[in-house]
């Protein structure tokens, strides 16, 4: 009777592992097929992009029992860069992350402009699997703060997250104004996902999106410059 049941465990551990298997098959596949296109660590130099990986993987992993879902981001998002390495090793080096380490990334993102970028990201990975809890607000917090942003900001940058987790044109475009430019600009990898018409509005620039081609009546509104581009540009 002993026997039969150690046949059986090797039975269920040899089939969780094919199916382990096939779930990261599943997952890097999606990856490939829905990768985070123009998102902005995937015009940086392989050093910072590196870097900035590792951080990914630490906030996907604070906090969380189930970090399926935030690897499956990151993973879309490494799809849009070339030259990186298979996500294991990013999860490694997150373990290994010192404080010296985290100072030259704070660095890195303010030299290359990479701030309001990293903060979408964060709180999209905070929020891959329900609401955050308190830590893992306190923890993204933390590197607002040490980013420059403040609390109007951060405000600002988690309204923009609500509108790409719902997929809602509509609060996305209510949003738009000449304050939060920055943030416009780092959003639209994701706002081109599901925006359909205005999604860059300041002083400057409106540009109009659509993944097919789409006609705009162009509202009256003093602008340097008007865009309308595709999926396909």
């Amino acid at each position: 009777m002993l026997e039969k049941n150690n046949d059986g465990n090797k039975t269920n551990n040899a089939m969780d592992k094919k199916v382990e298997l096939m779930k990261k098959f599943f997952s890097d596949s999606m990856a490939k097929n829905h990768p985070i296109q123009d998102h902005p660590i995937s015009k940086t130099d392989e050093y910072v992009r590196n870097l900035y990986i590792d951080m990914l993987c630490m906030v996907a992993q604070y906090e969380c029992n189930d970090t399926e879902r935030g690897f499956s981001l990151i993973r879309r998002i490494m799809s849009a860069c070339e030259n990186t390495l298979p996500l294991e090793e990013y999860i490694k080096h997150s373990m290994e992350i010192t404080t010296e380490k985290t100072a030259e990334f704070i660095k890195q993102c303010k030299d290359n402009k990479l701030c309001e970028i990293f903060m979408i990201d964060a709180m999209l990975l905070s929020c891959a699997n329900g609401t955050p809890n308190a830590k893992q607000v306190g923890f993204i917090a933390q590197f607002g703060d040490m980013l420059g942003f403040d609390k109007d900001k951060i405000s600002d940058v988690a309204k923009f997250v609500l509108a790409i987790l719902e997929q809602d044109t509509d609060k996305y475009q209510e949003i738009l104004n000449n304050e939060n430019e920055a943030i416009q600009l780092n959003a639209i990898c994701y706002a081109k996902e599901f925006v359909c018409g205005l999604i860059i509005c300041t002083s400057k620039k409106m540009h109009f999106y659509s993944q097919k081609l789409a006609k705009y009546d162009l509202p009256l509104k003093d602008a340097e410059s008007y865009l309308i581009s595709t999926m396909d540009g």
